[in-house]
């Protein structure tokens, strides 16, 4: 009986060590987001208005399921991500917290020691993307853009839009994840992105080479947005007044064009890396037909300048 009752435990043992805890997350965080999107659950507290710690329970549980690198790697690496984001959604969203969200997930982009950064970025990206389009809070997006403080080292930090370009080329990990994040997230907002486009397009001027990449990978992203935008609002022109549709139309020429002439001045970037950037960028635009003439007249330009004067 008593080597019985051994086997028996050393077997439990065994059942507990081949626990498959990867799809046991897959449920929790399933399960955790499932309770937090039932309407009646504030219903639990008085004056049905819950404690900002159970918010900042489950938002701080989310951003450090977020951070782990192994959970955005398998078959069910999709399935674990889109609950987080429905956690982070729902508390942001409909419980109170005092949690700052912005500065968290650029603590992530700056500070995580992920062996690829194009995932890092993209992760994040998905990340403030759906909560800004699925659950409608937009704050988070704007508080990132911004106000959020983005630490380039430990004894200094600075806004987005105010940051130096020797900091940025000093941290190269962290200026090279920011840019991909911001052309991840081009592609998510481009409307929400295009709204504070005037806080990054500083850094073109900056010393890092990579910042300056991904801000002309984001304005390839915004001028095809605009050109498909003007295209489908040409079909519904008959649908408005003449006067509205004139003035909607001018304005998206005009933004248009301001996009174009940024990205023109990148064609004589000091950095070769930016330059050839910018000829990625480039081509895809004379897919467009309004560009084509301006696209393949700068690519001559271009070229010109690079045989003669590089």
């Amino acid at each position: 009986k008593k080597g019985a009752k051994n086997k028996r435990q050393t077997s439990e043992i065994g059942n507990e060590d081949s626990y498959d805890w990867y799809l046991g997350k897959e449920q929790v965080f399933a399960t955790l987001a499932d309770v937090l999107g039932h309407q009646e659950l504030v219903k639990l507290w008085e004056m049905n208005t819950c404690e900002e710690h159970f918010g900042n329970l489950f938002f701080n549980t989310a951003v450090s399921a977020l951070e782990n690198q192994e959970n955005h790697s398998g078959s069910n690496s999709k399935a674990i991500a889109e609950s987080l984001f429905a956690i982070m959604g729902y508390v942001l969203s409909r419980y109170p917290c005092n949690v700052s969200a912005a500065s968290q997930l650029v603590r992530m982009v700056q500070t995580s020691q992920w062996t690829n950064e194009a995932k890092l970025a993209t992760v994040v990206a998905d990340c403030v993307g759906t909560i800004t389009t699925m659950f409608f809070f937009l704050l988070l997006f704007v508080v990132f853009i911004s106000d959020v403080k983005i630490f380039f080292n430990k004894n200094k930090n600075c806004e987005i839009g105010n940051l130096q370009g020797k900091d940025l080329s000093r941290d190269t990990k962290g200026s090279r994840t920011l840019s991909l994040f911001l052309a991840e997230l081009g592609e998510r907002c481009p409307q929400a992105v295009l709204a504070k486009i005037s806080l990054v397009i500083n850094h073109l001027d900056h010393e890092s080479y990579s910042m300056r990449n991904g801000i002309v990978s984001l304005l390839g992203t915004l001028i095809r947005y605009v050109t498909k935008d003007q295209h489908n609002n040409d079909e519904k022109k008959n649908d408005e007044s003449e006067t509205v549709a004139r003035m909607g139309e001018e304005q998206r020429v005009k933004t248009r064009n301001d996009l174009l002439d940024l990205l023109e001045s990148r064609m004589l970037d000091v950095s070769s890396y930016t330059r050839s950037k910018v000829l990625q960028v480039w081509f895809p635009l004379v897919e467009f037909s309004k560009l084509l003439n301006r696209a393949y007249i700068s690519c001559i330009v271009f070229s010109f300048n690079l045989y003669f004067f590089f």
